[in-house]
């Protein structure tokens, strides 16, 4: 069920964009699902489908976890996981509320996602 979901996302992927994309995956069993890579073969000239290995330091989605885990939660006491997952949401709020915070995320050198010109058009 989740690797049809992940298709329809890749239909709508698709559809917005006439240029050729580039898609980072995880290594979650509906990237790599059977369904999934056969469906993806229907876009092979429109889609370009990397799969690296485990590397959370290069994902920027990892290193805001990472930072919620040790400066939002770290020292909260919950009592069970509404608690949990509201001192989460709480955190995540903050966050968004920053941009600068959430733009290093992704402006990390590393990561390559921002270029330095981008990342000064955009403050």
């Amino acid at each position: 069920m989740i690797s049809k979901t992940f298709c329809t996302f890749i239909d709508e992927i698709i559809e917005r964009h006439e240029e050729k994309i580039f898609l980072i995956l995880d290594n979650a069993t509906y990237h790599t699902s059977a369904e999934t890579q056969l469906y993806m073969q229907k876009y092979r000239d429109r889609l370009e489908v990397f799969l690296p290995a485990y590397a959370p330091e290069l994902n920027p989605a990892e290193l805001m976890w990472a930072h919620v885990k040790s400066h939002g939660i770290n020292k909260v006491f919950v009592r069970n996981r509404s608690e949990f997952v509201a001192a989460v949401d709480i955190h995540l709020q903050r966050l968004a509320r920053d941009q600068s915070l959430c733009k290093a995320f992704f402006g990390n050198k590393k990561l390559r996602y921002i270029d330095e010109d981008e990342a000064l058009l955009a403050a």
